[in-house]
């Protein structure tokens, strides 16, 4: 008689949280739930090689994990468990029917569904941000909520901090949930309506990435607009044809006659200056 099939754990997905949540599981499985096996499933420009982020792939052939190309070659079957950590495709509902299947998105759903989920926090001014653990449904970033963790955004963080603070929050609820969604007992709540628009990958144009006309902003918006788009492995933002590493609005208060005659750009020294908007001034460092 051949022997009874093993569930699987597939993960599909990138960098730091597919990494901490391959780590977890293989960890934690042999020991608490040893008829479990895993599958990983990178994305296709993780080549093997820690970049500026790990690869996904380098670790699951470092743990001795199988890796699959696609959804279709990791031979799911009802009762596995597939978990999507940032994987940059659409997996479609039918290929995980009898699948109990998961997303970890990086919003606090209902908000800021889709893309660049460590800009907009940023971009709104929004007081916090998190991680969202839901059932995948056929609808995108759309399926019954089953975890969330939600953390006050730091003063003065930038898009690669927050970045950085997703995927550490997202590794911990994966490790919270992942008992959960192996036994079955994962349940989810209806998401509530949107509470706005879904960004696709055409919501933000980073080739327009120069703030422009900072006297007709306020220095919320100013600061704001730069710290969603400072990521350096991907771009800075600029000002005056200049790379943008950081930004801090200025402690001072001033009336408007007072601010209106101070110049446009004040440089206090090579690499940092001082720039009035509408109504106050922002310290902005240049990467050198």
């Amino acid at each position: 008689m051949a022997p009874a099939r093993r569930p699987l754990l597939a993960l599909c997905g990138k960098g730091w949280i597919a990494v901490e949540a391959l780590e977890w599981a293989a960890m934690v499985l042999p020991v608490l739930a040893p008829a479990w096996r895993m599958a990983g499933l990178p994305v296709a420009s993780d080549a093997g090689a820690d970049t500026w982020e790990p690869s996904f792939r380098g670790c699951c052939v470092a743990r001795g994990v199988p890796v699959a190309e696609s959804v279709g070659a990791l031979g799911l079957q009802p009762g596995d468990v597939l978990v999507s950590l940032q994987y940059d495709r659409i997996i479609p509902i039918d290929a995980v029917s009898g699948v109990r299947a998961f997303n970890l998105h990086f919003s606090l759903l209902p908000a800021h569904r889709g893309c660049y989920p460590a800009v907009w926090p940023l971009r709104d001014g929004d007081a916090q941000a998190g991680v969202t653990l839901h059932v995948l449904a056929a609808g995108i970033d759309e399926g019954p909520i089953v975890d969330q963790l939600a953390f006050d955004v730091p003063a003065h963080a930038t898009a690669f901090d927050l970045y950085r603070l997703l995927h550490r929050q997202a590794a911990r609820v994966f490790e919270r949930a992942l008992q959960s969604m192996l036994d079955g007992t994962a349940t989810g709540r209806p998401q509530g309506p949107a509470t706005g628009p879904y960004h696709d990958r055409r919501s933000i144009d980073f080739a327009q990435c120069e703030l422009r006309d900072p006297a007709a902003r306020t220095v919320a918006e100013c600061d704001r607009f730069l710290r969603s788009l400072i990521f350096p492995p991907r771009q800075l933002p600029r000002f005056e044809g200049r790379e943008v590493l950081g930004c801090e609005p200025v402690p001072w208060k001033m009336d408007a006659a007072a601010l209106a005659a101070l110049p446009a750009r004040i440089d206090v020294s090579a690499d940092s200056s001082l720039v009035r908007c509408r109504d106050g001034l922002l310290r902005i460092r240049f990467n050198h």
